[in-house]
């Protein structure tokens, strides 16, 4: 989840290299949460500079809880 397009098409491109992965991207959280009403995860990869952003600690409860899956926080940040 990354509310870049150009940071998603990364991510995309790079995960797609890998057997046996398939990549489902969002823009936000609600998004995100819209998405896993009709899809199942094994990961979220969660931006941590986001316009929707709360606290780190937030939003990893707030996902963890939601799509019940580890969450890998990324950035592409200083």
């Amino acid at each position: 989840m990354d509310d870049d397009d150009a940071d998603l098409t990364i991510m995309r491109v790079i995960a797609n290299k890998i057997p046996d992965i398939e990549v489902s991207t969002s823009r936000s959280l609600a998004g995100l949460f819209d998405r896993l009403k009709s899809t199942s995860v094994d990961c979220v990869l969660l931006d941590i500079n986001r316009p929707d952003a709360h606290t780190l600690e937030s939003d990893i409860f707030t996902v963890s809880v939601q799509a019940n899956v580890p969450v890998v926080l990324i950035t592409g940040g200083d």
